[in-house]
């Protein structure tokens, strides 16, 4: 995975009204929240390899087609909290 796609996939959830904060360790830790709901969490290591993307589809518990299509524009963030109410991860609390 490129830098500027993993740059994508977050700008395009800040965008979409997720909050993400970050620690930096060992790896870049993400807290994705919504409004002030506590969604998930991912992580990524310092570099981007390509072996990364599976990685990362796994964290945001998408699939590496649905990833592809999130970095592309053709999934909206919409359709991601759809994809995670359909997993049972969205908060029961959030409409």
């Amino acid at each position: 995975m490129k830098p500027k796609d993993f740059k994508k996939i977050i700008k395009k959830l800040t965008k979409g009204g997720f909050e993400l904060k970050e620690k930096l360790k060992d790896h870049h830790y993400f807290s994705l929240y919504k409004d002030g709901v506590l969604i998930l969490w991912f992580k990524r290591s310092q570099s981007l390899k390509d072996y990364q993307k599976s990685f990362i589809a796994h964290n945001l518990r998408m699939s590496d087609t649905d990833l592809g299509k999130f970095i592309q524009c053709s999934l909206s963030v919409d359709n991601y909290i759809e994809i995670l109410k359909d997993k049972s991860i969205w908060p029961v609390n959030l409409q």
